[in-house]
């Protein structure tokens, strides 16, 4: 696929009290803040590089900002008002909006051969990319859960059940009709699953 991750990356704001982020851990969740008197602090902004001295601040891109400061740069629009996730590319902070406007799709699904768009969910397997609606048992529509198993072939996911069925019995029964075939091939293939783990965002 061709993605260009080194330049590009996709990343959410967190909504911090200065004193809140000085005091505990940075894993605040937003529905904890409360209005709390601010110590000064040395948090500098990211976009107008002062010290931020407001009552809330924003992270992201591994930096602090002012509410008004994390914005896109094509639209202006404030990123904290606007959904949880932005993009960072270029040096520019974009809305998703924009970023697609700019950048475009962010590859080809291996199944249906459709673009994926930049912000959509999707799920690799080796070196493919699906998206996450195209992830599933190529012979039953099985949609696959984080663990459970699957085998890969020839770019076609396949479930656990299927690839016992039909891919092994089918190998079972080619070898009794070809002696050539070695019985290793068949152990190989049983140690060849593979693990759904996580969904991916591009």
């Amino acid at each position: 696929m061709n993605n260009s991750t080194n330049d590009s990356q996709m990343d959410s704001y967190k909504l911090y009290s200065p004193a809140k982020v000085s005091e505990a851990s940075p894993a605040l969740p937003t529905s904890s803040l409360s209005p709390i008197k601010v110590p000064p602090e040395n948090f500098t902004c990211g976009g107008c590089k002062n010290v931020i001295k407001d009552k809330y601040m924003l992270e992201g891109n591994n930096q602090y900002w002012h509410e008004d400061c994390l914005q896109c740069v094509c639209c202006r629009c404030r990123l904290g008002e606007v959904g949880n996730t932005f993009y960072f590319k270029k040096n520019m902070t974009l809305c998703q909006r924009d970023y697609m406007r700019l950048f475009g799709v962010s590859g080809t699904c291996t199944s249906c051969k459709k673009h994926i768009n930049a912000y959509d969910y999707v799920m690799w397997s080796k070196n493919n990319v699906y998206h996450l609606e195209c992830f599933c048992c190529s012979m039953c529509n099985q949609r696959f859960c984080v663990g459970d198993k699957y085998f890969e072939k020839d770019g076609k996911i396949i479930c656990f059940n299927d690839y016992q069925k039909n891919v092994i019995e089918k190998v079972e029964s080619d070898e009794e009709d070809d002696e050539d075939i070695e019985t290793s091939s068949i152990s190989t293939v049983h140690n060849e699953y593979n693990c759904v783990r996580i969904i991916y965002s591009l």
